[in-house]
């Protein structure tokens, strides 16, 4: 009976996810679902095909027939991103999304067809990631929370798809090779566990995938057997793959909204990193598969360290960068970790160009830690404020890095989301410096290259959303993405800004650019919410971010997403449990951002939903007596 009754219920579940996809999704494709269900096929299978996001891919009969997203509110881009100086306009992944299939209004650069270049035609989400060695995996021996290795190298292959690629806390090749012989050298249970944690939250199949705080939910459970092995291993030798660990853990912490705990691992991991020598020079190692692991892991700890630093708005962790230089990609190909992935209907695997990426992503890092050791140094409660020098300087920087970039990675070519991530932080960065400088009384004398610091401005501001709405056109933003959470944030707070400007202007702002912000508000929002299926941090800054909606806008929103009736109990229930430093709503880089850290901000929300609560029930206390 009690096998019976968890079949029912499997079937029941099953059945939901049928009737919510034909619900809600684009009429070309729930017809194709429909289809498919009075053609026989199996209720499972179809659902399956579903959460693997490639079902319309492999309906397709015509190979270079394009599928692309629609955006949710408004059906072109926006008038005030046509620039002719916005080169993603220009960019194969424009054309083969937006240009109309005509092969002689295509730039020479453009593939011809999905057979050739599939990245370019279809979402990333119905790729998979490819390699040998996932097949033949048994994790089960890594990890007593599931004995399903079916599962678990799903979660792993998940993994590798979505989060190992901007920070890829470990090499791929080492680790697979140690999983699969059973050597601890690069692989250990710890590793593994927490590998499997952040992973639940990639895999669509897995419904409470979001329930962090549920004992019964696989994440937490392979998390809570991942913080066990953590604490056995406290006071014994530090090793490579605990620290390791100590970084994919303060990844899923973050994604929890407890960044103040995830960053605590971080720190031990770096305490251990030192005492390893894995910053220092490391030709005393031996083997040269050591010196590689040793590198690549101090080379990401120096990224997250960095990264996390900037958008926190506080000093580096460490100034420094390791000692080992890291080599020319094109050289050194064993250094950095490959990465393939093989589209529907097309046989040949498509490499991610990881090592470009990788030496692109740290040389970035170089300058944005020199800035924040020197700029992010609190005088009491203040920031000084960096010289127009200083800014000009490290905007000169960036831009050299920019134009440097190799071919795959160039503005012409990105398609990956990891590729377009890197170009959103430029501009994110770019957009910060030129802020502080439009605001001085020299604003207009200051010249970069041929450029003002307002011109500037004004082109990365669209560029950064054209990348944003590229991104959602091509691969939507359903697919897990633990980074682009802060870009989606960054766009809605500088839209609902402009909006809040419009209506406090004096005179009337034509109605078409009015329009044009409300939808692009409505397709940040969206996306959050779309990322909030994952991680429940976006949950959380998609609540603040609609707290500071303007409420004809967080109606239209309503028509696109699902409105959360309890959302007011969301906010109380929400400012006891978050443990969260990340600053959201910043205008300029340097003002103090204690109060628009996302802790303090959903603790505001959620006393002035209270208020509200309170108002409207003594209104119809009043009302009734």
């Amino acid at each position: 009976m009690e096998q019976q009754y968890q079949q029912l219920q499997a079937s029941h579940a099953t059945l939901e996810q049928l009737v919510y996809a034909l619900q809600h999704r684009e009429a070309e494709e729930a017809n194709a679902i429909l289809a498919q269900v009075r053609q026989g096929i199996d209720v499972e299978s179809v659902v399956r095909n579903i959460t693997e996001g490639d079902l319309l891919l492999q309906l397709q009969v015509v190979p270079e027939t394009k599928y692309r997203f629609t955006f949710p509110a408004g059906t072109e881009f926006p008038s005030y991103l046509q620039a002719s100086g916005n080169a993603y306009l220009r960019s194969v992944m424009y054309e083969t999304t937006l240009v109309p299939p005509n092969e002689a209004q295509r730039p020479a650069s453009a593939p011809s067809g999905d057979h050739l270049q599939p990245e370019y035609f279809k979402p990333y989400v119905a790729a998979k990631t490819a390699d040998p060695r996932l097949d033949k995996l048994k994790p089960s021996m890594w990890t007593n929370v599931s004995n399903d290795d079916g599962l678990l190298k799903t979660l792993i292959r998940h993994y590798f798809h979505y989060e190992y690629q901007w920070l890829c806390c470990f090499h791929k090749d080492h680790f697979l090779d140690d999983m699969l012989s059973g050597s601890t050298r690069y692989c250990s249970s710890l590793l593994v566990n927490s590998v499997l944690a952040l992973a639940c939250g990639c895999y669509h199949a897995i419904e409470d995938r979001l329930e962090y705080w549920n004992p019964e939910s696989l994440g937490y459970r392979f998390l809570a057997e991942a913080k066990r092995l953590w604490e056995l291993e406290q006071g014994a030798k530090s090793s490579l793959t605990t620290i390791q660990a100590a970084l994919v853990i303060n990844v899923i912490l973050n994604m929890q909204s407890m960044d103040k705990l995830g960053m605590t691992y971080t720190v031990q991991a770096l305490n251990m990193a030192h005492k390893l020598g894995l910053f220092g020079p490391l030709t005393h190692l031996r083997s040269k598969r050591r010196q590689d692991s040793f590198a690549l892991t101090a080379w990401n700890i120096y990224f997250w360290l960095s990264l996390s630093a900037y958008h926190f708005m506080v000093p580096p962790l460490v100034r420094e960068p390791p000692a080992t230089a890291l080599p020319d990609p094109m050289r050194s190909a064993k250094f950095y970790p490959e990465l393939w992935v093989q589209y529907p209907l097309n046989e040949r695997l498509r490499p991610m160009n990881h090592g470009l990426l990788f030496k692109a992503k740290m040389d970035f890092m170089l300058i944005i830690n020199r800035f924040s050791a020197k700029v992010f140094e609190r005088k009491g409660t203040q920031y000084d404020e960096p010289s127009t020098e200083l800014l000009r300087e490290h905007i000169i920087q960036l831009q050299h890095w920019y134009s440097s970039l190799p071919i795959p990675l160039s503005s012409t070519m990105i398609v990956y989301p990891t590729q377009l991530k890197l170009h959103l932080l430029y501009h994110n960065v770019i957009v910060n410096f030129c802020q502080l400088l439009v605001a001085r009384p020299e604003k207009d004398t200051i010249l970069i290259g041929r450029d003002t610091p307002q011109q500037m401005l004004e082109h990365s501001k669209a560029c950064f959303e054209t990348l944003l709405r590229l991104y959602f056109l091509r691969h939507g933003f359903e697919g897990s993405d633990t980074y682009v959470t802060h870009s989606l944030m960054t766009l809605a707070f500088a839209a609902i800004g402009e909006q809040k400007a419009l209506s406090e202007a004096r005179g009337n702002a034509p109605n078409i650019r009015r329009e044009e912000l409300r939808h692009t508000i409505i397709l940040a929002a969206k996306g959050l919410r779309d990322q909030g299926q994952n991680y429940y941090v976006s949950v959380d800054v998609f609540n603040v971010v609609r707290g500071a909606m303007d409420p004809a806008d967080e109606d239209a929103l309503n028509r696109f997403v699902r409105p959360d009736r309890n959302w007011q109990q969301w906010n109380q229930m929400r400012s006891k449990h978050v443990r969260a430093q990340w600053p959201l709503n910043i205008v300029r880089i340097t003002d103090h951002p204690d109060d628009q850290r996302l802790g303090a901000l959903i603790k505001q929300y959620s006393d002035l939903s209270m208020e509200a609560h309170s108002s409207g029930a003594e209104s119809d206390a009043s009302a009734s007596s």
